[in-house]
């Protein structure tokens, strides 16, 4: 999890794993979410390749833009970008 630059909203990435209690398959997706106090915007999708970047490691795939107004989840084959503030 990152918080923008302006304090306003938080940025957060996770890699979900779960396996079936009856089959024993497995499957694995992302979990992304942009939200302030009163909206919040989630995707969920499969994995993209990504060097690990859970909360012990140095390597982080948020980068936020010096006015809060985009944040970018940046990965070595993709990337996503969601804005944060409305056109007009």
């Amino acid at each position: 999890m990152r918080p923008s630059p302006d304090g306003n909203y938080t940025a957060a990435i996770m890699d979900n794993f779960a396996e079936d209690f009856w089959t024993g398959r497995s499957r694995r997706w992302f979990t992304i979410r942009v939200e302030r106090p009163d909206i919040a915007y989630e995707y969920k999708g499969s994995p993209l390749p990504a060097p690990y970047f859970g909360s012990r490691s140095s390597v982080s795939v948020i980068r936020w833009s010096p006015d809060s107004s985009l944040v970018r989840f940046v990965f070595p084959a993709a990337g996503l970008r969601f804005e944060t503030r409305l056109p007009g």
